[in-house]
């Protein structure tokens, strides 16, 4: 029997930025390779006068890295993903 080993990209830096959806700012931080293969979005609401929001508590997304590439950006990923659930 062959063993292979299989190796999981590292982690980019975290990059923080503002979202919106539905006129509510979100704070994402964005992790290239930080879900294993995927891409990762930790996203919480950036403004206390928005309650009973889609994330009051910090919520957590994976993605398929090859589809946030092909989108504009990360910031455009999260935000038509944003504005679609709220």
């Amino acid at each position: 029997m062959n063993a292979q080993t299989i190796l999981t990209p590292a982690p980019s830096k975290p990059v923080q930025f503002l979202a919106w959806a539905k006129n509510v700012p979100y704070l994402v931080t964005f992790t290239r390779n930080g879900s294993g293969y995927f891409d990762l979005f930790v996203f919480v609401v950036a403004d206390s006068d928005f309650r009973n929001s889609l994330a009051d508590q910090p919520r957590e997304l994976s993605a398929d890295p090859g589809v946030v590439q092909a989108s504009k950006s990360p910031s455009a990923y999260i935000e038509a993903i944003l504005e679609r659930a709220a």
